[in-house]
């Protein structure tokens, strides 16, 4: 008999290759945001800076390395905010506390798995909207706060018992996960 355990244990499987999935489209547009910063040089050089500046095709490249290395940016934001102990590898499974029932603890494992996925998504988001920065638009500043914002909302959502443990613990309420 299938039950709603079993159902969150088989969806919770499927979570590896989901992410695997997410890093290999996200270094494809990796590899396709930095071919096309080459692209926009070129054009800048052509156009001898008219319509466009030298600020297009270096986010362009930027984001594009950002992107295709992925993990390493995650990393590396996920150290920026909460230092070394952290890291994409060791936040992969969740361990509730000892004294939560086990089918509790399945449930929130697997809440945090899609808020985890849902964060992978936010954090390429924010790459492949700040290459915008720059590029002729109006308001670039209006891109800049919204990539930023999805950059680090991105952070903490890969990291969401971090997330949620600081501020449980800013209002004196100790560590809830």
């Amino acid at each position: 008999m299938i039950d709603a355990s079993t159902m969150l244990a088989s969806f919770a499987q499927q979570f590896p290759g989901l992410e695997d999935l997410l890093n290999a489209v996200v270094a494809l547009l990796g590899l396709v945001l930095t071919g096309n910063a080459v692209f926009k040089a070129i054009q800048v050089d052509k156009t001898g800076g008219q319509g466009m500046t030298w600020t297009t095709p270096i986010m362009y490249f930027f984001c594009g390395v950002a992107l295709f290395n992925f993990a390493a940016s995650i990393d590396t934001a996920l150290d920026s905010f909460w230092g070394g102990s952290v890291s994409v590898k060791n936040l992969m499974s969740y361990q509730g506390s000892a004294n939560m029932p086990a089918q509790t603890s399945e449930l929130i494992g697997v809440i945090v798995l899609c808020l985890r996925f849902y964060g992978y998504i936010t954090y390429a988001r924010g790459w492949m909207s700040m290459r915008r920065i720059g590029s002729g638009q109006n308001g670039s500043d209006e891109v800049f706060k919204k990539s930023f914002i999805r950059l680090v909302a991105g952070v903490a959502l890969i990291n969401i018992v971090g997330t949620v443990n600081m501020f449980s613990e800013t209002f004196g309420f100790g560590e809830v996960l």
